[in-house]
């Protein structure tokens, strides 16, 4: 069985710097106050390369046989090193696009040529764009140009101080879903839409072939939901958007891979296989093959 971990942040000695560059220099302060122990281990994060072999070697522990690491902005470099050097292991790199911060559209051809095989999104942390803002057009014209189909974060944040965040709702794809000069491409809303699931598979009901989720992440939104479990999720997922259109993750970060959202995920599908929901091949769809059919991976 083969798994491939679509969403998976790869932090390095780099994004330390990276993210002071980001958020100032409150940020150290407000990370220390906000979460003490996290930040001693954000600290003593090595450098990419040996970030790489140590994260390799948890792979290995966790069955996990590719990563596509996600770059935080300004700390693009240390993902496409790793990416260059293990291929086999990181076969390409989802960068965090920010139009507030990356200015020209352009950059995305120029991380695609470094191995950048789309990008994320994080609306609710921009301070003067929305994901409708027509502002993003360029950009959105510049994905469906070279097949970058990108990953979204919508609904609940957490992480550090989000005082100044939103939650977006994934309704503000209308610009981009219902434009006839975009209809190549796809959208994966990240962590089955963190509080946004409803509106994800109204939106479905119209455009089902190119609304994605991911799986990623500890999903406890559901505590705040209509849904009863994780486990619902996934058959209501199922059902509304068929096993084609779900890509497995783990929204691995500081602590390496999240052995916890693995374990429990894979049970997950095996409950669901058992139950006659989902086929040995559905489960292998969702795992591997989604992501590599989407973002032509190869094996």
């Amino acid at each position: 069985m083969t798994i491939l971990d679509i969403h998976h942040h790869f932090f390095s000695k780099n994004t330390v710097v990276a993210f002071s560059k980001i958020f100032g220099p409150e940020f150290t302060e407000n990370f220390k106050n906000f979460q003490p122990e996290r930040y001693k281990k954000f600290t003593e994060i090595a450098e990419p390369e040996k970030r790489a072999i140590q994260l390799m070697d948890n792979m290995k522990e966790n069955d996990i046989e590719k990563i596509i690491p996600m770059a935080f902005v300004f700390d693009e470099e240390g993902s496409f090193e790793i990416h260059k050097k293990y291929p086999n292991k990181f076969p390409g790199v989802i960068p965090f696009l920010s139009p507030e911060h990356h200015k020209n559209p352009d950059i995305l051809e120029e991380w695609k040529k470094k191995g950048a095989i789309t990008v994320k999104l994080y609306p609710g942390s921009w301070t003067k764009l929305s994901l409708s803002s027509e502002e993003l057009l360029p950009y959105f014209k510049k994905m469906d140009e070279i097949g970058f189909h990108p990953i979204i974060h919508t609904g609940v944040m957490k992480g550090g101080d989000t005082s100044s965040m939103w939650p977006v709702s994934p309704m503000e794809l209308k610009p981009w879903l219902t434009n006839k000069n975009l209809k190549s491409l796809n959208f994966i809303i990240a962590h089955f839409g963190a509080g946004y699931l409803r509106e994800i598979f109204m939106m479905a009901y119209s455009h089902s072939k190119r609304i994605f989720v991911d799986t990623s992440g500890s999903n406890d939104w559901i505590d705040w939901s209509s849904w009863l479990s994780l486990t619902q999720v996934f058959e209501k997922s199922i059902k509304a958007l068929t096993t084609s259109n779900i890509l497995f993750g783990t929204d691995s970060n500081i602590e390496m891979l999240r052995s916890d959202v693995i374990i429990r995920q894979k049970g997950i599908l095996q409950d669901l296989i058992a139950r006659k929901i989902i086929s040995q091949e559905e489960r292998e769809k969702i795992l591997y093959e989604n992501a590599k059919e989407l973002y032509n991976i190869s094996k």
